[in-house]
């Protein structure tokens, strides 16, 4: 009778295993998903920004993504991607399946970062499909790869490297620690630029000048980092629940790459080479997460950070888990020198579904007590924020221009008491570009210059003024003023002090520099502070500024 019952209990639990088994499933919205772990198949088409291809999203962190074919080991912003071509969803099959090409001709040698491919055609397809806890990625080509392309041709997955640093992954039997910089050895590699297609005749950029000498980021696959692991099973993170994911190779062997050798910007990086001949599964992978069982994005509460005039509208937005049922009051709590004061209880209001999460309103716009505020909304909370009636007097938009704009000055060296923030720039720009050319970052000639200045010659007056890029030193024609730009700033007499160049140092530009600046002039003569001051401008011989 026992053994009877042990039958029946054994029978009963594997009826209802199906229904709890973690899964990873098709949804509508076009992604996999496995409770906290989301699975994307190029849904997002920026291959150059880190994002498209194979994405692996783990209880709310983006932890891998650009899963694609790619023709380097390390590729940059400027290296060729493939053109997508259609993206097919099967919730039967439970798959995503991707059609893809080389070359986009639409981007070879022109565009707003012109790239250099190869002579190298061929079509792919990308399937990702789930199976029980593991996605698989299969790619078939419908050709095999061309000799002297063998071993430059992979799959590649990207791997966060901000979250991985000194932490630990595992490679069949090897052990290592995702390093906080590049590390060598080194080799060389054949560049695919010395085999440029002709795929786009309209195509108005030079390889060679792309290319230039020494290192380029336009080529970047000549000399690259020697993997730090070759194996067959690759487990990132294998101390942590949260991120913990395995990818298993059932064909070429799976290599670590540290992109970063490559470029500033560069990403950690898992790769397996398409092999010689191989067309049918010349790639397959499982990829197998570990899911957390039952885990809930935690809600975040957002305000602004600068806070709220007693008169304006006042509302909090809470991000919530799209599966979480759990609704909650949020509440609005005055921070007092006694601890904190519940002044509003109210029900959120629904907002909707945006991407992955669900959102909540929370109204707050009938306090107008000035003092110090923060909204609760169960466990979570916001930044604490003011109301009052001078928010916007002070540290609001004024560090715009009291800091970032003076930092991103060009053609000068900028300081901050003791902090060199850079040093003369750009000092030999300002010359007249080629006919006909076309370059990174959206710079272009057209067949003409349009002035009495050749291809080559210095512009006068040109090298002089002007902001950088936000996010490096370039520095983009559009990014120069032609006007004075004012602006009020209660600002220290000490703050701004300004030297120049002998060059320059005529009677003429000394007046005008005195009326610009505070603190110290170039004359050594304490000046009284105004309360408005101009940053210099196109034509302003200020070349070194301190703040």
């Amino acid at each position: 009778m026992k053994r009877l019952m042990s039958i029946l209990c054994l029978g009963g639990m594997m009826s209802i295993l199906p229904a709890t088994a973690q899964e990873f499933k098709l949804g509508p919205e076009g992604y996999f998903q496995n409770q906290g772990v989301n699975v994307m198949g190029f849904d997002d088409i920026y291959p150059e920004g880190h994002q498209g291809g194979v994405s692996l999203i783990m209880h709310g962190h983006r932890v891998a993504t650009n899963g694609d074919i790619r023709l380097e080991p390390t590729p940059g912003q400027w290296q060729p991607v493939p053109k997508q071509r259609k993206r097919d969803l099967d919730p039967v099959a439970n798959t995503i399946t991707a059609r893809l090409s080389f070359p986009d001709s639409s981007r070879h040698l022109t565009g707003f970062n012109p790239m250099i491919y190869p002579d190298l055609a061929f079509n792919y397809t990308v399937t990702i499909k789930g199976e029980g806890g593991s996605v698989v990625v299969t790619v078939d080509l419908d050709r095999p790869i061309p000799q002297e392309f063998i071993g430059k041709v992979g799959f590649n997955l990207e791997l966060f490297p901000g979250a991985l640093f000194g932490k630990p992954w595992i490679m069949d039997t090897q052990t290592g620690i995702f390093p906080q910089q590049a590390n060598g050895p080194t080799r060389y590699e054949p560049a695919n630029h010395s085999h440029t297609g002709n795929f786009n005749p309209e195509g108005k950029a030079s390889a060679e000048m792309l290319a230039g000498k020494g290192y380029s980021p336009i080529v970047a696959d000549d000399i690259v980092s020697e993997p730090y692991a070759v194996g067959k099973r690759f487990t990132v993170r294998p101390d942590d629940p949260y991120s913990r994911y395995t990818i298993e190779t059932k064909g070429s062997d799976l290599k670590l790459y540290d992109g970063r050798m490559n470029h500033n910007n560069g990403w950690f990086v898992v790769r397996s080479e398409v092999p010689a001949g191989k067309t049918k599964e010349a790639i397959r992978w499982v990829i197998t997460p570990n899911v957390v069982k039952d885990w809930i994005y935690t809600p975040v509460v957002q305000t602004t950070q600068l806070g709220y005039h007693p008169n304006q509208p006042k509302v909090a937005v809470i991000e919530l888990d799209k599966r979480d049922t759990r609704l909650q009051q949020p509440k609005l709590y005055k921070i007092t020198p006694d601890g904190e004061k519940e002044v509003l209880a109210a029900a959120g209001q629904k907002w909707g579904q945006f991407l992955r999460y669900n959102y909540l309103k929370f109204d707050f716009s009938s306090i107008k007590e000035e003092g110090l505020y923060q909204v609760h909304y169960g466990d979570a909370v916001s930044s604490i924020f003011r109301i009052a009636k001078d928010v916007y007097d002070r540290g609001a938009w004024q560090p715009v221009l009291e800091y970032f704009l003076p930092v991103q000055m060009c053609h000068m060296r900028v300081n901050e008491k003791y902090r060199v923030w850079h040093d003369f720039c750009h000092m030999d720009d300002a010359r007249m570009a080629p006919v006909n050319f076309n370059h990174i970052d959206g710079y272009a000639q057209g067949p003409s210059t349009l002035t009495k200045y050749n291809p080559g010659d210095v512009v006068p007056g040109l090298n002089i003024g002007g902001w950088h890029d936000a996010g490096d030193f370039d520095l983009g024609w559009n990014r120069r003023p032609e006007k004075p730009i004012f602006w009020p700033s209660p600002m220290k007499p000490s703050m701004w002090t300004t030297t120049l160049p002998p060059s320059t140092s005529t009677a003429g530009s000394r007046r005008s520099i005195n009326r610009r600046e505070t603190g110290y002039a170039a004359t050594g003569r304490k000046r009284r502070p105004d309360r408005y001051r101009r940053l210099p401008c196109l034509g302003t011989p200020i070349q070194r500024y301190y703040l």
